[in-house]
């Protein structure tokens, strides 16, 4: 939330009020996001944004790593952590793809996640990267957000949100 401070005309006093940022990731770091989101998200607070399309998820592709093959192929190392039983899981996996998105929809649609990207957005910020995507699974779209150390776990890290935001009320916890 950010603070205005105005001063009256009238009376020389100084008034102080709170307004939300139209566009809160440029708020913050100083670029815009994507227009479609952009427009979702204006007036939203950085944690309300953070929250909403960067949500803490019980699915979660992370630590991704990757092995150049032949034929524009690599190898992807990933962790997956879940939540079964009340409890926190990681598990390692391979899997071949053409590039680290392609290996998380695969991955997803594998643990029953399917989602298909509409729109992708990354940039580099500082030294971390973030990757916005606009997503969709029958009908229902979504934006996303992801963080990461370089390009391949932003984007693992906003395939993850977009998983949770898009089944989120059926990622099990219980199995």
């Amino acid at each position: 939330m950010f603070t205005k401070t105005t001063t009256s005309p009238r009376t020389g006093f100084q008034r102080h009020t709170n307004e939300l940022a139209a566009d809160p990731f440029q708020a913050r770091f100083g670029h815009n996001l994507p227009s479609d989101l952009r427009e979702e998200a204006r007036g939203m607070s950085w944690r309300t944004f953070t929250e909403t399309y960067a949500p803490t998820s019980a699915i979660r592709i992370h630590n991704m790593f990757s092995e150049p093959l032949h034929g524009h192929k690599f190898n992807y190392f990933t962790n997956i952590t879940t939540m079964r039983g009340g409890r926190r899981i990681t598990l390692g996996r391979d899997i071949e793809a053409t590039g680290a998105i392609s290996a998380c929809t695969n991955i997803l649609g594998d643990l029953g996640y399917p989602i298909e990207i509409m729109k992708f957005h990354q940039m580099d910020i500082f030294e971390a990267t973030v990757t916005f995507i606009q997503a969709t699974h029958r009908g229902t779209t979504v934006w996303a957000m992801g963080f990461g150390p370089d390009r391949d776990n932003s984007g693992a890290a906003a395939m993850s949100s977009a998983a949770h935001r898009l089944h989120g009320h059926k990622i099990s916890t219980t199995n």
